[in-house]
């Protein structure tokens, strides 16, 4: 159940605080924002709205959409100008001009003869041509598939920067392209750059290898923008330290600001709406993709039931999001009969519902495997509905010292099936006798995580590299 005692000052709230001297505006470059429902979108807008209700004017450059939905822009963002740059995809755009040049290349080579030889070394050939193409493919989306943006971007943030003279200029990665539309304008005006990682860039283990070239040159551009940068924030003291140790940048120059959770969100939502199942309630909320998969705890799941520790009348479980994964494994967990009656997915809702389904839930749960130096935004929102989190996780990472340090819940060992198993149990255990299966975390430390929080620290960012 959302505790009153943890109000976090909305931005209406921020607004009406004594206002300091105003500071200036900041052009503020990101990729994602509304209409694009993306998780990094969501947070751009919660802490550059905050951002606008307080000292600093914030104008706005980012993507257009290739569906335009202007609707919110109204509604988001009163008071900022927003540009809108439109995106190319480079390699599209070329595959196309190929396909228009060779059209007739598939039936030409049909009707051609083909040699025993070439028959034989088929394999190797096209092996060494995929490679080819593979490289070239890269080498286009360098340093993400988003580098079409940048001439369009740089072109408009040049005009923003003539017409408003902003004194900081933000930008925000991933993508990645983002800082280097943040470095262009830095070098061609001369004003301070502060770039924010809101994901680890090349320390990501998720990231794709593009070949030992290919990466070293990604590195070497990444090194470069961060020594460049008259700032650095890091959404996690891990990924902080990270910098430190592997790229040598100052320990001053880095400031940590976690992503956050917007008191807004939680604002209709009744408090009948929170908690009092009859079945014990898991519920996970974004999508499965990669290394990303609910096999460890379904199994953990399947356990109990194999073991009659649970049965399926007594829990249900939630899934809110798409799933991207072609897993035989989660293809036969999902088969189980037992399965069928208590699991629902659900591939979208609306965000304002999703945060009405976490609280009307018992127990969340928290996928982040092979990564110790992020933490999913999402993390936030669980910790503001009080329930507890049930996090499978890299044990001594970003994750697991967040939730202990908070008492947000438990982490374990993404494939320890059988401490996951643990977990759920007690966690099912709790309810049974109380009810309810709240965090045991002190609700006023969550102030910290509030996105009028992050705003102002964000604003003190600025206020010192303007200064210097």
């Amino acid at each position: 159940m959302v505790s009153t005692d943890q109000k976090c000052p909305s931005s209406k709230e921020q607004s009406k605080r004594s206002p300091r001297q105003f500071q200036g505006s900041v052009l503020a470059i990101a990729y994602s924002l509304p209409p694009l429902t993306s998780s990094g979108a969501i947070r751009n807008y919660k802490i550059l709205e905050n951002i606008r209700s307080q000292n600093w004017q914030v104008h706005l450059l980012t993507s257009r959409p290739s569906q335009a939905d202007f609707s919110r822009d109204s509604e988001l963002f009163q008071a900022s100008s927003i540009s809108r740059a439109a995106r190319l995809n480079i390699l599209q755009l070329l595959l196309d001009f190929r396909d228009a040049c060779f059209r007739n290349r598939a039936t030409i080579e049909r009707n051609e003869p083909t040699a025993n030889v070439e028959e034989q070394n088929g394999k190797s050939k096209k092996g060494v041509w995929q490679s080819i193409k593979d490289f070239i493919s890269d080498l286009l989306e360098m340093p993400d598939a988003r580098i079409g943006w940048f001439p369009a971007s740089v072109w408009q943030g040049a005009r923003v920067m003539r017409r408003e003279k902003p004194r900081v200029i933000y930008a925000v990665g991933k993508p990645w392209t983002a800082f280097l539309v943040g470095y262009a304008l830095k070098f061609w005006f001369r004003k301070p750059l502060v770039i924010d990682y809101m994901d680890p860039w090349g320390s990501n283990p998720w990231k794709k290898q593009k070949g030992f070239l290919l990466d070293r040159i990604d590195l070497a551009l990444e090194k470069f923008l961060l020594r460049k940068s008259d700032l650095v924030i890091a959404n996690t003291d891990e990924l902080a330290e990270d910098f430190v140790q592997r790229f040598q940048v100052p320990r001053e120059k880095v400031r940590v600001i976690t992503c956050g959770v917007d008191p807004e969100d939680f604002r209709d939502i009744s408090p009948l709406d929170s908690g009092g199942n009859e079945r014990f309630t898991v519920t996970h909320t974004g999508s499965f993709y990669a290394k990303r998969t609910p096999v460890s705890f379904l199994l953990a799941v399947q356990r109990l039931f194999e073991t009659k520790q649970l049965d399926p009348s007594q829990i249900h479980i939630q899934f809110v999001g798409s799933c991207d994964l072609r897993d035989p494994e989660l293809t036969r967990l999902l088969s189980d009969h037992r399965f069928k009656t208590c699991l629902t997915w659900k591939e979208w809702v609306p965000h304002a519902e999703v945060m009405k389904v976490i609280c009307a839930s018992d127990l969340l749960l928290l996928v982040q495997p092979d990564t110790t130096l992020q933490i999913p935004a999402k993390l936030y929102e669980y910790a503001y509905t009080r329930k507890r989190v049930l996090a499978l996780c890299d044990p001594q990472g970003a994750v697991d010292s967040m939730i202990k340090r908070e008492q947000w819940g438990w982490t374990v060992e993404t494939r320890d099936i059988e401490a996951i198993s643990k977990c759920l149990f007690d966690a099912f255990e709790i309810h049974q006798k109380t009810g309810t299966c709240s965090a045991e975390g002190d609700p006023a430390r969550l102030e910290r995580y509030c996105v009028s929080d992050l705003a102002g620290r964000l604003e003190q960012v600025f206020d010192l590299v303007s200064d210097q």
